[in-house]
């Protein structure tokens, strides 16, 4: 599953999907519950989801409240909160709660997100061709640019990495080692090129670090020379990532004995599934040994 998710990012949201997906079939006789509790209950079925869900599949007079919706009701009543906060979708929920029609409410909570998307939008909202121009409070003060409020958010926090391209030898020749991540948190359950986090915004003790990061059996990593700088950005963190070549100071290790770490060839490479920034390592040093431009 994670597989074919592979490169879109937001990994918890696909595993979200599966478990939900599950529950449906085992506990629900594969038909969505109708049910707000039981809806809610799903992983990964927040109010919004639940909200669509209910009133577009059970016409249910739930509402829908996503970033589109936050931004058409701040302009229309004027709304100063920061759209950023907690509190702010709390009382956008609650009023389009007010507003939501017992008739055809999954029509008017897809018209609502509909008006934003395509209208009503962030930084050239289309007043003229608006069906509620005449009533928007902010267009008839001449704020609708400035609305909705929302606070900027803080930079990213910028980590730097080095990583170890370690080769294999021997049986292993032509292969690289690979290690999966923990069951839980960033990216969980992915599968990764063995990495430390630096503790200073340099790559200075990048080789030592890297000497000490952890492999099952005891090996030791031999970093050799940096052969590519990398970065990645999530939307909390910034990875800035140097990759050394790099070797086992013991022999090879049989990693494939051992359920944290593989040793893998291009051919095996569709097996497992990678954050973005390493596939793209990989697919450089492997366009590389081809003779192909990296």
């Amino acid at each position: 599953m994670l597989k074919a998710w592979e490169g879109l990012g937001y990994y918890s949201r696909a595993r979200h999907l599966h478990s939900a997906v599950r529950d449906v079939c085992e506990l629900y006789g594969g038909q969505v519950p109708d049910d707000p509790d039981a809806v809610a209950s799903l992983r990964g079925v927040g109010p919004y989801t639940a909200g669509a869900i209910l009133s577009i599949a059970f016409n249910r007079p739930v509402p829908a409240v996503d970033g589109n919706v936050m931004r058409v009701l701040s302009r229309f009543f004027l709304l100063e909160d920061d759209v950023a906060k907690p509190s702010t979708r709390t009382r956008m929920e609650q009023l389009a709660r007010k507003l939501i029609p017992r008739e055809r409410p999954g029509d008017f909570n897809q018209a609502m997100m509909d008006l934003g998307a395509t209208v009503c939008t962030p930084k050239n909202p289309g007043c003229l061709i608006c069906p509620v121009m005449e009533r928007c409070a902010a267009r008839l003060q001449g704020r609708e640019k400035s609305l909705p409020a929302k606070s900027k958010a803080g930079k990213p926090r910028a980590e730097y990495r080095a990583v170890a391209l370690i080769e294999g030898t021997g049986e292993h020749a032509g292969k690289i080692l690979i290690r999966q991540r923990p069951d839980a948190g960033l990216l969980a359950g992915l599968w990764e090129l063995p990495h430390v986090l630096l503790p200073e915004p340099s790559f200075a003790g990048a080789e030592d670090a890297l000497r000490g990061c952890p492999l099952p059996g005891g090996w030791t990593i031999v970093p050799f020379e940096p052969v590519m700088d990398i970065g990645h950005e999530f939307s909390h963190i910034r990875w800035i990532m140097r990759v050394y070549a790099a070797g086992l100071a013991e022999g090879e290790a049989s990693g494939n004995d051992v359920a944290e770490t593989r040793w893998i060839g291009p051919d095996e490479r569709a097996d497992y599934t990678f954050p973005n920034v390493f596939s793209r390592i990989l697919d450089r040093h492997w366009n590389r040994e081809d003779g192909n431009p990296p």
